[in-house]
């Protein structure tokens, strides 16, 4: 996989939403190429401070009914 291939798919691949397979590939990417493993930490830094400093609100009654139909 080249970087173009592996950039695309990171936030996915933080997410767990991939396949095994590709999973395997990303991580085989990441391991030889110190950009692309820059670009994960990068991400993940900025996922973990938006979680603990944006407002958390619940969501309305009605809309967890509706998802829940």
């Amino acid at each position: 996989m080249t970087c173009d291939d592996v950039r695309p798919q990171l936030l996915h691949y933080q997410r767990g939403q991939l396949s095994t397979l590709h999973r395997k590939d990303i991580r085989v990417h990441l391991q030889a190429c110190p950009a692309c493993a820059h670009e994960v930490t990068a991400d993940a830094l900025l996922t973990q401070t938006l979680e603990r400093h944006l407002p958390q609100h619940a969501a309305p009654l009605g809309f967890k009914r509706r998802l829940a139909a």
